[in-house]
């Protein structure tokens, strides 16, 4: 099957961007350009019966960086939503891969998991 990509626009910050959004094309969207980076990717839409846009995002996580995720950069982009009084939608990419993320283990080596839910 896979993902039909027919009638979408595929958004990111550039060719070797680990975030993108796949958003219909039927949608009025505009990217926020102090979150378009690397890791992060965000854009407004317009909300059919609503004045007020919504912002919608997506995050890479990296393992690798000494920072506890999320990244400075989702907090500035919650930030701003609440400036603007804007709803936002934020889905992550955290390596699933990595079960550090969504299970601490008694022996967690690195913290990350135990972080993000709290």
């Amino acid at each position: 099957m896979g993902l039909n990509i027919s009638y979408t626009d595929i958004i990111s910050s550039g060719q070797d961007a680990r975030s993108c959004l796949t958003i219909s094309t039927r949608l009025k969207w505009s990217p926020v350009l102090e979150f378009c980076s690397w890791d992060l990717m965000a854009v407004t839409i317009a909300v059919h019966g609503s004045a007020q846009p919504l912002i919608i995002s997506s995050a890479y996580l990296p393992y690798n960086k000494a920072e506890l995720p999320p990244l400075r950069e989702v907090y500035a982009l919650v930030d701003h939503a609440a400036r603007l009084q804007e709803d936002i939608l934020i889905g992550c990419v955290a390596n699933s891969h990595n079960k550090h993320y969504w299970r601490p283990l008694k022996n967690e080596a690195n913290g990350r998991g135990s972080f993000l839910q709290e």
